[in-house]
């Protein structure tokens, strides 16, 4: 094997003492329980907030107009701040700090967000100026059940969130780079909890959908801004101005390319799922032509919630792992680190993935039916959640890869899968699955993108690596599936017979849903322990790994 790319700085300190340790298994551990169980409780409170939003405002035409205005400001925020900003940052901010530069690395922060500022916020302007033109293109040749003058006004409403998270992506990645992972997880739980008390407070009626626009806007100020204090007790800090010449800061801004295309492979493929979505027929959306992108956007959010409490988690810890594996060209602890990650994302999501598609409508039943939201509205969202759920590992897995090709300095390889795969994969399969198979066709379309891109991107780090193994990914694959497959069915039964003894009412459906969360995940995790799911002994030689 190659050696792993050096980075940025190597020259001005070759060979110095590394100024920050490797990561010790007890304190990954630590790091990885902290960024769960604050993504745990982001998801819950951001599944309150959907709750709120769906008995305000249903899944219909308002909101598919709410759903269009709100994914281009969501593309944009991924291609030029959020996690790009932090995905091209902390190699180089680490590599600096490796090398014993930590005044220049901080230099090199201040530098990009100034950069960021003076970019973005002209950009900013010109496309609250040109929002009619923008929204008609998420949804071409227009669906007339969707109101795009509303949706151009939520646009220009939620357009600054880039320039907020920009300034966020910064602080995130500084934290990360030092092993501060609990502040920017909980950040993320002040947005959502924000949002909600923005809705309880105005108590707007369906028709006012601009309320959860300023809501969102609001929440976000708080997001981005709620991290900077632990940015103290560094010795450095940030400010305007700064090195613009210096190759670290070039280095940064040349890596933001195909790391933005990267990430927003996600967002792009969102605004494909709206494009088809918007296409449906009224029949296929049980009499509402206009609820394809609300029902998409819905069952979205419930897709992301073991997304983010899981694989978003261990690709949080791991990331600045990979990071500095490759900093110190320490080929064999990245990877290990790679194998016992994937392994990680494959063991945790397989019981989720088989839960939402076995259970979907009774999900969707207890999060979202009251109010505006109702039968139809659910089986729709139960339908587009089975097809999300089937790629839930695959989804999961390319977002911890993705980190593993930026930290290796190689970002376009995953740019460019996530072109050539994942999104041409989507477009070409949801044109030919959104007639036959509706709402569900779409997603699935989705979820197959993902898995192929996951397996490709796999291969290609396995011959950069020199054969990182694929039996224990293969393995975790087929004994995670059968322990999983036996749990959810044994969570069924449980369900099927509470709902009996119960009754349909909101007490019967809560009571049914715990007892087969309980009875599945209380199963599957004693199998994970017998069968040895989990390689202790890999995870912590990856963990463990010394210079």
């Amino acid at each position: 094997m190659s050696s792993l790319p050096s980075a940025p700085g190597d020259e001005a300190a070759a060979g110095a003492t590394p100024t920050s340790p490797p990561t010790r298994p007890a304190g990954a551990r630590r790091s990885t329980v902290v960024v769960m169980i604050a993504t745990l409780l982001t998801k819950v409170v951001g599944l309150g907030r959907e709750v709120v939003v769906a008995a305000i405002y249903g899944a219909g035409s308002t909101f598919s107009a709410f759903t269009v205005a709100f994914q281009i400001p969501n593309v944009i925020r991924t291609f030029v701040a959020d996690q790009a900003l932090v995905s091209s940052l902390v190699p180089v901010f680490t590599g600096l700090r490796e090398d014993g530069d930590e005044r220049r690395a901080w230099h090199v922060a201040s530098t990009v967000v100034s950069v960021l500022l003076i970019l973005l916020l002209p950009l900013t302007a010109l496309a609250m100026w040109g929002a009619d033109f923008l929204v008609d293109i998420a949804v071409y040749d227009r669906n007339d059940q969707i109101d795009m003058v509303l949706a151009a006004q939520l646009f220009r409403i939620m357009i600054p969130v880039v320039v907020l998270m920009s300034i966020g992506g910064v602080i995130i990645g500084i934290l990360q780079s030092y092993g501060k992972f609990g502040a920017p997880a909980f950040a993320q739980l002040s947005f959502n909890a924000v949002a909600v008390i923005v809705l309880l407070a105005a108590q707007p009626d369906k028709s006012q959908i601009a309320v959860y626009a300023w809501a969102i806007l609001i929440a976000t100020v708080v997001q981005a801004l709620l991290p900077a204090p632990w940015l103290r007790g560094h010795g450095q800090r940030l400010s305007l101005g700064g090195a613009f010449g210096d190759p670290a800061v070039r280095a940064v801004v040349v890596a933001m390319l195909p790391v933005m295309l990267a990430l927003a492979t996600l967002n792009l493929n969102n605004i494909v799922n709206t494009y088809w979505s918007s296409r449906l027929t009224t029949d296929q959306l049980l009499g509402d032509g206009g609820a394809g992108p609300a029902t998409i956007f819905k069952a979205f959010g419930v897709f992301q919630l073991p997304q983010g409490i899981f694989s978003l988690a261990v690709a949080t810890v791991f990331f600045p792992m990979f990071a500095r594996f490759a900093a110190r060209r320490d080929d064999d602890g990245f990877r290990d680190s790679v194998v016992a990650s994937c392994r990680q994302i494959v063991v945790l999501l397989m019981p989720a993935s088989i839960f939402m598609v076995v259970l979907a409508e009774p999900i969707v039943q207890l999060l979202f039916q009251r109010g505006e939201f109702g039968a139809d509205n659910t089986q729709l969202v139960a339908w587009a959640l089975q097809g999300f759920a089937v790629g839930l590992i695959g989804n999961g897995a390319i977002q911890l890869l993705m980190r593993a090709f930026f930290s290796l300095r190689t970002p376009w390889t995953p740019a460019i899968i996530g072109f050539f795969v994942n999104l041409l994969g989507n477009i070409v399969l949801g044109g030919l699955l959104h007639g036959p198979m509706g709402v569900r066709g779409i997603t699935l379309s989705m979820a197959i993108a993902n898995t192929l891109s996951f397996v490709v991107m796999y291969a290609i780090l396995r011959r950069r690596l020199d054969g990182a193994p694929v039996g224990p990914i293969v393995s975790a694959l087929v004994i995670s599936g059968l322990a999983a497959g036996g749990s959810v069915a044994v969570g069924w039964l449980g369900w099927d017979a509470v709902q009996a003894a119960m009754g349909d009412g909101l007490a019967g459906q809560a009571v049914s849903m715990c007892v087969a969360i309980a009875l599945t995940w209380g199963i599957y995790g004693a199998l994970a322990l017998r069968l040895r799911l989990v390689n202790v002994p890999q995870l912590r030689r990856a963990l463990n790994r010394r210079r």
